[in-house]
């Protein structure tokens, strides 16, 4: 049973306190019941970000990069990104485990914005749920850079397609394959925060769009 926390049933106190918030004005107080019957009260909400919403971011700050800058500018934008998600994530992260699910520093970032309610649920600690999206603010950092290394391809396509070019995306995707795994070293592999060795990485081992 879900009860709207704007209701006078026992939930009007934490409408009081945050109303003035916009994003909790999507959240919800449900009730339901143990085995032994007792009845537990949990506070759920609507899940802000997503698969389709950091599609959407990325392809809107690619776009702006790609269409002020030129080609160079955004590949060095890109690779600053990549260089500054890092130090971030090691500089804010808890002490000896900064790059794990439950260390990573976007955490809290994700917390302190969108509130527990509206984070993903979907992942488990000690046999708990625990509150953490894998397509959260802070990760999108790095996410954003796949979209701008795919429209530079497009653009070198269209720009030119020749056997130098292609010789030279297959030393240069070699060769990124080679820094994912060498930055895996001390910035590791990871999907769940996105990490600038997977960016680079995932780059080459996925298909990018191609002109037709």
């Amino acid at each position: 049973m879900a009860i709207c926390y704007r209701c006078k049933q026992g939930c009007r106190g934490y409408y009081r306190s945050s109303k003035s918030n916009y994003i909790q004005s999507w959240t919800w107080l449900d009730y339901s019941k143990d085995k032994a019957g007792n009845i537990i009260e949990t506070l759920k909400g609507v899940r802000i970000l997503g698969v389709l919403a950091r599609i959407a971011i990325c392809y809107f700050f690619a776009s702006i990069i790609i269409y002020y800058l030129k080609p160079r500018a955004a590949f060095f934008v890109g690779l600053i990104l990549l260089l500054a998600y890092w130090v971030l994530c090691y500089t804010l992260g808890e002490k000896g485990d900064p790059f794990s699910m439950t260390g990573w520093f976007g955490n809290k970032v994700d917390q302190a914005i969108l509130h527990g309610p509206h984070i993903y649920h979907g992942e488990s600690v000690n046999g708990k749920p625990y509150a953490f999206d894998p397509e959260g603010i802070m990760s999108t950092m790095s996410a954003i850079v796949n979209v701008i290394l795919d429209i530079l391809l497009v653009i070198i396509f269209k720009e030119r397609q020749n056997f130098e070019m292609l010789s030279g995306l297959l030393v240069a995707g070699v060769a990124m394959i080679l820094t994912g795994f060498c930055w895996d070293i001390v910035f590791p592999i990871n999907k769940k925060i996105w990490t600038s060795s997977f960016t680079v990485t995932l780059q080459d081992l996925l298909p990018s769009p191609l002109p037709q």
